[in-house]
């Protein structure tokens, strides 16, 4: 029986003790003309104990336990503390706290943490978290400075690279989103969103030939890359090349892209390169 049909069955019985409760005390006041007050601070401390039994039951926090941020992290938390058990589940306590988004406290924890680091496996996380957390905070400046001293100490860190290339890529330095992409897939040749990254990097460079590359790697390395395979379908779009933009159209809505949001995405690139073309059209002529 599933965590939620007992959460159901136990919350119907309180609601059910509850009315029972009820119908005693009107019972007793209206069959034996007992006095409405005789029983009155017991009928409200019984429903008070049945209400806070009723909020507890159904309110139930759908967390993981820190076995479970463990291996969804695992890769990323190395063996780092791997010789202070107590450090090592404060880590994995911030990793829970970035993935609830409650970056504040996944904060101070790695504050803390980075004090007691003595390895750079044990700092390594600890950056890495932090700058998530400062990304997702829009604190894009402080996500940058956090990766390059990550880089500074684990320079073979593909993740670190891949990301920081991604906060370049949203400042508008193509080339310096390309060197950390490309330093990312150096450092780790099955990096998927190294790859699938980059060929975003270059797809807005309107390098079209170097995007495809790179997103046919990608789905080389996971064959039902979304992201990938949407990248494709759009770039084929826009060639004109039907064959190619339905076989990649397929496989994006396989993997899980709405068509929708795939037409839309189509609709609005080719639009814009429709709109580039005219105006490259209208500065050539009045250059003639």
């Amino acid at each position: 029986m599933s965590k939620k049909t007992l959460q159901i069955i136990f919350g119907s019985l309180i609601v059910l003790m509850m009315v029972g409760c009820v119908g005693v005390y009107v019972y007793d006041i209206v069959a034996n003309g007992r006095p409405f007050y005789n029983n009155l601070l017991i009928l409200i401390f019984a429903l008070s104990m049945l209400t806070v039994a009723l909020i507890r039951n159904f309110r139930v926090k759908n967390r993981g336990s820190l076995l479970f941020y463990e291996k969804a992290y695992e890769k990323e938390l190395g063996n780092a503390f791997s010789d202070n058990s107590a450090y090592r589940k404060f880590l994995v306590m911030a990793t829970r706290y970035y993935d609830e988004s409650k970056y504040s406290k996944a904060l101070k924890l790695l504050g803390k943490l980075a004090k007691e680091a003595k390895r750079e496996t044990d700092m390594a996380p600890v950056l890495l978290f932090a700058a998530l957390c400062y990304t997702d905070m829009g604190l894009v400046d402080h996500g940058i400075k956090t990766y390059y001293e990550l880089i500074e100490i684990y320079p073979r860190n593909s993740q670190a690279h891949s990301n920081l290339g991604g906060l370049h890529l949203q400042n508008g330095d193509f080339k310096l989103a390309l060197s950390h992409y490309t330093e990312a897939i150096k450092c780790d040749k099955t990096n998927y969103y190294a790859f699938n990254n980059r060929a975003n990097c270059y797809f807005r460079m309107q390098d079209y030939d170097s995007a495809i590359a790179d997103a046919k790697s990608a789905l080389e390395i996971k064959n039902n890359g979304v992201e990938a395979a949407t990248l494709l379908a759009i770039i084929y779009a826009m060639k004109g090349d039907a064959e190619n933009k339905e076989k990649y159209y397929h496989l994006a809505t396989v993997s899980g892209r709405p068509a929708k949001e795939i037409d839309l995405a189509i609709s609005h690139h080719i639009a814009e390169m429709k709109e580039l073309e005219e105006l490259e059209k209208e500065a050539a002529e009045e250059d003639e």
